[in-house]
């Protein structure tokens, strides 16, 4: 075989950060995700000197923790129409903002700046006067409002300039500014929340995608890797992905026969006190012994009406262990029944091998007694 087990691993999948900040909702944003193996239970128990993969190979397997096995990129994106609409309140926003920062330009230069200032004194504190110059001071109480309050205030400063604007049209600038500001808000924060459970969801999807293909066997063959369930696989020369999964599953199938043998012969060295009490086979004995007879019966290979039988009775001593049961078909077992009832005072030696040695000595009286009436 030309491959050996190198470890039980674990995966997990590494998620790149969602980079995305409001307002600047994307389109569509791009993720990428890792895959990797975690190292559980190496299985190797040669040293990188002495391996007998290169060091190329066998090294890593000795020293690393995790293995990268995969890495992908997915594309995330909002409703596509929310999207849409969002980007076009935006833009209307950043229309109003550049219209009412022109009329506010004009304004430092048609109103007289005494009136400017006695606005500035009732609206700004003395710090912010002092920092601020006199037209970021103008800004400053003719800024667009994004709250509630802000358009009573925004709307109470129009008045008070009426004489030297159209108040009424500023009004109505100001509280459209608001409603599209808000919906803005709104919107955007709802495609921030999609974008955040599909990167969310991201990693689960990967992971089930990866588990369904290794199940079946997911194979690097440039770096004489695969992975078949939880096992980790080395390859000790080069082989393509097929002759991968055909040399992984020849592995497994023989090393589930020798651990099958190892368990029956475990359990005929087992202590018999459990199988000695009365009552039925134990699950582990019949599940044993339906592998080992290959579910049919032992006389004449009939694959129905099959049922477990010791082949020492228990009335004559005989254990329920892997050794004494066997499977028999119902014709097969009504027929060793009438054999057993014909020798109630005989007992057999627990160590007999199978039925047909068991009987002989009945059979054989048998004949002899038909010999005799003939």
């Amino acid at each position: 075989m030309q491959c050996t087990r190198a470890a039980i691993v674990k995966y997990q999948v590494h998620t790149s950060p969602l980079l995305v900040e409001t307002p600047d909702v994307p389109e569509e944003t791009r993720v990428i995700l890792t895959v990797e193996a975690q190292i559980a239970r190496r299985l190797l128990t040669v040293e990188a000197g002495v391996a007998r993969w290169p060091d190329a190979v066998a090294a890593p397997l000795l020293e690393a923790t995790s293995i990268r096995v995969l890495t992908t990129e997915r594309t995330i994106r909002p409703d596509g129409t929310l999207w849409q609409e969002w980007r076009a309140r935006v833009h209307e926003r950043e229309d109003i903002v550049r219209q009412w920062g022109s009329v506010v330009t004009q304004l430092a230069s048609t109103i007289p700046r005494k009136k400017l200032a006695a606005l500035a004194a009732s609206n700004l504190s003395e710090d912010q006067r002092r920092l601020l110059r006199f037209g970021q001071q103008v800004e400053a109480i003719l800024v667009l409002p994004t709250a509630a309050d802000g358009v009573d205030r925004c709307r109470e400063v129009v008045g008070q300039l009426a004489p030297w604007v159209d108040a009424a049209a500023m009004e109505e600038t100001a509280e459209r500014f608001y409603r599209v500001n808000a919906r803005v808000d709104e919107d955007g924060a709802a495609m921030m929340g999609e974008l955040q459970e599909a990167h969310k969801a991201l990693s689960p999807t990967v992971e089930a995608e990866f588990l369904d293909a290794a199940t079946r066997g997911y194979c690097l063959p440039e770096e004489r890797y695969a992975f078949l369930d939880d096992t980790l696989f080395v390859f000790d020369g080069q082989y393509g992905a097929d002759e991968m999964r055909m040399l992984m599953v020849e592995y497994l199938g023989d090393l589930r026969r020798r651990m099958e043998q190892t368990a029956v012969a475990l359990d005929w060295k087992r202590d018999l006190d459990d199988a000695e009490r009365p009552g039925d086979i134990p699950e582990r004995v019949r599940a044993l012994v339906w592998r080992r007879d290959r579910s049919r019966c032992v006389v004449c290979q009939e694959t129905t009406d099959l049922e477990f039988d010791h082949i020492i009775p228990r009335s004559l001593g005989g254990a329920s262990t892997v050794k004494n049961v066997q499977v028999l078909c119902r014709r097969c077992n009504e027929r060793k029944r009438a054999q057993v009832a014909r020798m109630a005072t005989w007992r057999v030696d627990r160590r007999s091998g199978n039925t047909l040695s068991l009987f002989a000595h009945v059979e054989h009286s048998s004949g002899r007694e038909s010999g005799r009436g003939a």
